[in-house]
């Protein structure tokens, strides 16, 4: 978990990755440099990146992080492929653990589901706990950013629209400014969407309003302390009511430094906008 903060823009642009194959995409984060300082990464060129470009001599590493085998319960990582216990059912639905890529089917040889982005320079899990897709949710929640004495009009406004006084606007754009909100991870101090991993039967939608509250809206210790239960179950609710407008913007693979030739992340996006800042607009959040 780490703080959270809104940062602002004034850019009305926005556009997606398109990347369902090498040939319109390459991944870069997972190509370079050590993989948490245990293991170097085979440096892997832009033009080797594509599986269908011929690579005798390719050997990566092979990394699956020890914590992963630690346990064996219900939920826990996955086990090492080859293992006693090891029975993997790839693109299709393997139990409670959807294995199926959002980018189509993946290949699979000698019982290891292969990236389909390309060469990454480490075979393996690294630290991903499922083998293939690992899938993610992110919430890109946004509010427009207001005058700090204006909560009277914010109230008085029910819609978001041009009229609407209390939004700041960008002295050179001449457009509102629009916050979006993210949170600053502790291990590596990167900015980041407070998303997270899809767990066992869980609903996008459950992941992305349950994440938000971990990740961006959850008290101290000393503020729990003071609070009200009943603060925390209008939060909640105030979140998961929020949560069920969103609008799904991008599905499919993400360059992570996670990533292996074997174990990597793939996210489903949906946009939540607070338009009158009644609702997430209101949570203390850290500019």
């Amino acid at each position: 978990m780490g703080s959270c903060s809104s940062i602002s823009s004034s850019s009305t642009a926005s556009h997606s990755v398109a990347g369902s194959s090498t040939a319109e995409y390459l991944h870069v984060k997972c190509r370079h440099g050590n993989f948490g300082g245990m293991v170097v990464r085979l440096e892997i060129p832009d033009d080797r990146v594509s599986w269908s470009v011929p690579w005798p001599d390719y050997n990566p590493p092979f990394y699956t992080d020890a914590s992963l085998l630690a346990s064996l319960s219900p939920g826990s990582p996955d086990p090492e492929i080859g293992g006693p216990i090891a029975r993997f059912a790839f693109n299709v639905v393997d139990g409670a653990i959807d294995r199926r890529s959002l980018m189509g089917r993946y290949t699979v040889e000698d019982g290891y589901p292969i990236n389909p982005m390309g060469r990454t320079g480490l075979r393996g899990r690294g630290t991903l706990f499922r083998w293939g897709p690992n899938h993610a949710a992110d919430p890109i929640v946004t509010r427009w950013k207001r005058q700090a004495n204006d909560e009277a009009d914010v109230k008085a406004s029910d819609q978001d629209d041009e009229s609407d006084s209390s939004k700041v606007i960008h002295p050179e754009s001449q457009l509102p400014i629009l916050e979006f909100v993210a949170i600053q991870r502790e291990d590596t101090k990167e900015w980041a969407l407070p998303g997270g991993f899809v767990q066992l039967d869980e609903i996008v939608t459950s992941t992305l309003s349950r994440r938000f509250y971990q990740e961006a809206v959850k008290m101290s210790k000393q503020e729990e302390e003071d609070h009200d239960i009943d603060d925390e179950y209008r939060i909640r609710s105030q979140i998961v009511i929020f949560f069920s407008r969103g609008k799904e913007v991008y599905r499919g693979y993400v360059d992570d430094p996670r990533n292996t030739d074997n174990a990597w992340i793939e996210t489903v996006a949906y946009s939540f906008h607070d338009g009158t800042g009644k609702d997430v607009g209101k949570l203390a959040l850290t500019p």
